[in-house]
């Protein structure tokens, strides 16, 4: 199953941002992926939260971000993402 909603309790700043989401209900998770604009980054765990450093967010400006739940570690499965 696909992620949940971001949450009110993320954090967006110019140089920072924290994005919490929702976790899936009923289904086992080993990490996330979470794509934004085209870069990727992992959750060290079934964390349902990722801080990215950025110095380049722009103010007023719309990010693509898809998070992609990943089960598995043999034969992985993802789900489908949201975005």
């Amino acid at each position: 199953m696909p992620p949940g909603q971001i949450t009110s309790e993320s954090n967006f700043a110019h140089d920072n941002l924290v994005i919490k989401w929702t976790a899936p209900e009923n289904t086992h998770v080993t990490k996330y992926e979470v794509t934004i604009d085209g870069t990727t980054k992992e959750t060290s765990n079934k964390s349902s939260s990722i801080s990215f450093g950025v110095t380049s967010l722009v103010p007023g400006k719309y990010y693509d971000v898809e998070i992609v739940t990943v089960s598995g570690t043999g034969e992985v499965k993802k789900s489908s993402p949201y975005n």
